[in-house]
């Protein structure tokens, strides 16, 4: 399974980051799940200066403290598992059933 993660916003306490809003992708052969949210750091030991800070130090913080992949991946292996369904409001489709 491949994951594209984004940093798409990041909030400072005195040059500090404090938050970092993510979005994650997770893609296979089943299908593209994904997710986003804002991740509050709370860990004391977050002292990297924002003017030091590149994207993948922020992704690897959001990974290091939440499963978000794990989470991506379990709802990947549910995609393959469901069964299609139409929906009850969509116009019904006939589709012919031909005998060998």
């Amino acid at each position: 399974m491949n994951y594209e993660w984004k940093i798409e916003g990041v909030q400072a306490d005195d040059g500090l980051i404090t938050a970092a809003k993510y979005y994650c992708r997770a893609i296979n052969r089943n299908g593209i799940v994904d997710t986003e949210g804002t991740w509050f750091f709370k860990d004391p030991q977050l002292v990297t200066s924002i003017a030091d800070v590149t994207e993948e130090m922020v992704v690897d913080w959001i990974k290091g403290q939440a499963d978000i992949e794990g989470r991506l991946a379990e709802q990947m292996d549910n995609l393959a598992t469901q069964v299609p369904m139409s929906l009850p409001w969509s116009p019904p489709v006939f589709t012919p059933k031909f005998e060998d």
